[in-house]
């Protein structure tokens, strides 16, 4: 993890404590320190020993054992959503009281809180109106404003989409909640799974999303079928589907770039800081495309070592 991101997260991690409530241990269940798997040591060493990564050496490989195992300890949980699947802010646990909100979260069962949004579990449970819930949610906004907080910073930040939080569909606000489905471009990595390609070729950072709006990037991205994910670049897939053009494609990769420029992050230092080439892209070859993001061909050395346990 680069410095400038651990800095970034713990400043989101204090402002968030601020507002937001715990779990019963005083750790807020943020999601903020959840990175890239060829960013933790053990995944390196194993490399180094010309070795391949293992279950064991994957932070994700079992999220249930690590919710147990963070609740125990006061750790910050890694789940593979945002903060706010998990906790809710202050303003909305005044609606019943600290206490009985407290009470009741720390009731729900693994499974719960792992299928079913805490909001949507909140709202229901406790009858919570559209207009209580709309008026935390405002109350939440202006607390960020007042601390010079802002969404776009950090999913610490975020507010709730009310009207897709009250639609009740699981299936569409989990989606929604996937780190790797992020406003925020610096996370993301954040979502990252090691597949056969790099990042680039199964998710697209934030600034490509709000080019169609980021609730229906995610319900076209989630529908395409797995052998459209598994062979044509999802940049390809998505501008063909919403006739993207070049220009406004080259704008949204700039937007990128400044991001990772600001912070002196390179595609050589990690994948999830690479951006796109725009002439390679708009080739529309899958054939050149496909080759270009396979891990063997990344800038970054210890990368390359993905393409070396594929093939094993």
């Amino acid at each position: 993890m680069s410095m400038q991101k651990v800095i970034i997260i713990a400043i989101s991690l204090v402002l968030t404590i601020l507002l937001i409530g715990c779990d019963g241990n005083g750790a807020a269940l943020t999601n903020s320190d959840y990175d890239s798997d060829f960013d933790n040591d053990t995944t390196s060493e194993a490399f180094e020993n010309d070795n391949c990564p293992t279950a064991e050496d994957d932070p994700t490989s079992s999220l249930d054992s690590d919710y147990e195992k963070d609740l125990d300890t006061g750790d910050f949980y890694i789940g593979k959503f945002r903060p706010l699947f998990y906790d809710m802010p202050l303003p909305f646990a005044e609606l019943v009281g600290r206490d009985v909100f407290h009470k009741w979260l720390l009731s729900r069962s693994n499974e719960e809180r792992e299928n079913e949004n805490v909001a949507v579990s909140f709202i229901k449970h406790f009858n919570i109106s559209r207009e209580d819930f709309t008026r935390a949610n405002e109350e939440l906004r202006q607390g960020w404003a007042d601390h010079e907080a802002s969404p776009a910073d950090s999913s610490s930040f975020e507010l709730y989409p009310v009207d897709l939080i009250f639609t009740f569909d699981n299936e569409r606000i989990n989606r929604y909640f996937l780190w790797e489905n992020s406003p925020v471009t610096d996370e993301f990595g954040l979502g990252m799974k090691i597949g056969n390609a790099r990042p680039l070729f199964y998710n697209m950072p934030a600034p490509f999303a709000n080019l169609v709006g980021r609730e229906t990037f995610i319900e076209w991205k989630h529908s395409r079928s797995p052998n459209e994910k598994a062979n044509e670049a999802i940049a390809v897939s998505f501008i063909k589907y919403f006739n993207i053009s070049r220009e406004a494609f080259t704008a949204a990769n700039e937007e990128v770039r400044q991001v990772w420029e600001r912070q002196g992050l390179t595609a050589a230092q990690g994948s999830e800081f690479e951006v796109y080439d725009v002439d390679l892209i708009f080739s529309f070859d899958n054939e050149r495309i496909n080759e270009f993001f396979l891990w063997e061909n990344s800038l970054n050395p210890q990368e390359r070592a993905f393409g070396r346990c594929e093939n094993r």
